[in-house]
């Protein structure tokens, strides 16, 4: 399952002519008329680390630097180490409704999982111990439809969407936060398939991914805590389905992947689209940062793999600190 190559033997996709002709397809789901006249296109060094999975999705760190992946609709969370390609992957757990996407780590070393068979949010300790954490609304006893994605804030909190079932026409996908005590939270309704998010690096905000229409939005939490309403952040190109998962860079960069592209969608701060990264693979779904270096999932056809970019030399990013890299203190 694992093809590494060097960095002497990075690649760069799609090649450059590809995208110099107007109209014409790179052939890997990177279509070249899609907005290249109002957004730079930026070639990175792309780095193939691990292949031969079915889609994949959710890449995420712990503390060692190991990388954690899901293989969603075979329902298993996948192990690698970046320093050691060679030695392969491993399965680390094994969902029984065999349908999981979004992970984040926690401080204490436990790994959540949003586990979308099964509609719960479930915490998994580092030895395959599995706790549900999150199923229904504290404050109605709604039941989730099924999680999607997830990120901590720095006092652990858990933000996390909720999308299953919503689109355009039924506008049902949810927000939540699940607090340190256990309580679930509804922030946040009437999206259509709300999907990745990340929090600003003053925590002052929370930025969801609306797939269906393209948009991010911006969601101001203020010094109590209290969520305010939704509010456009950025309209994405419309080229694509749509974004789905996002990774913080330490100067407040969003490096959001555009399903359908094949590219990433570098945002502002002031969410305006910096550039576009094109990347190999018709189905790109989301990225993690680790120092100055970009993870992605992406699927071309039905062969997923695990990429990485040099963002740090050829963009100056690095990845804004997780909740879960830091120790833990009781």
């Amino acid at each position: 399952m694992v093809n590494n190559q060097s960095s002497a033997n990075a690649t760069l996709w799609p090649p450059k002519s590809a995208l110099e002709e107007p109209g014409v397809s790179s052939g890997d789901g990177v279509p070249s008329d899609t907005g290249a006249g109002s957004w730079p296109w930026r070639e990175v060094p792309t780095e193939v680390l691990a292949t031969g999975f079915t889609f994949v999705e959710a890449p995420s760190f712990d503390r060692n630097g190991r990388l954690h992946f899901s293989e969603v609709r075979a329902g298993r969370v996948h192990r690698l180490d970046p320093s050691a390609v060679e030695a392969g992957t491993s399965v680390v757990h094994q969902v029984a409704s065999r349908w999981c996407n979004g992970t984040a780590f926690h401080r204490d070393g436990r790994l959540f999982l949003c586990d979308v068979g099964a509609a719960t949010i479930v915490a998994l300790t580092p030895e395959d111990r599995a706790e549900t954490v999150a199923d229904h609304c504290t404050d109605d006893g709604a039941r989730l439809r099924g999680p999607n994605d997830l990120v901590f804030d720095s006092q652990g909190t858990l933000y996390f969407t909720d999308p299953q079932g919503s689109s355009l026409e039924t506008p049902i996908g949810c927000v939540y936060r699940l607090a340190p005590d256990g309580g679930v939270e509804r922030i946040a309704t009437g999206l259509a398939f709300p999907n990745g998010l990340a929090l600003t690096p003053d925590e002052r905000a929370l930025i969801v991914a609306e797939t269906r229409t393209r948009r991010l939005h911006r969601y101001a939490i203020d010094a109590g805590g209290r969520v305010g309403e939704r509010a456009l952040f950025c309209q994405l190109p419309e080229d694509g389905n749509g974004p789905d998962g996002m990774a913080l860079a330490a100067d407040g960069r969003l490096f959001v992947t555009h399903v359908g592209t094949g590219c990433i969608d570098v945002v502002s701060p002031a969410g305006e689209v910096l550039e576009r990264i094109p990347t190999w693979g018709n189905r790109l779904s989301n990225c993690a940062f680790r120092g100055g270096w970009l993870y992605l999932t992406v699927t071309r056809e039905q062969d997923g793999a695990i990429h990485r970019l040099d963002v740090g030399t050829t963009l100056g990013a690095r990845g804004h600190p997780l909740f879960g890299e830091a120790p833990w203190t009781p």
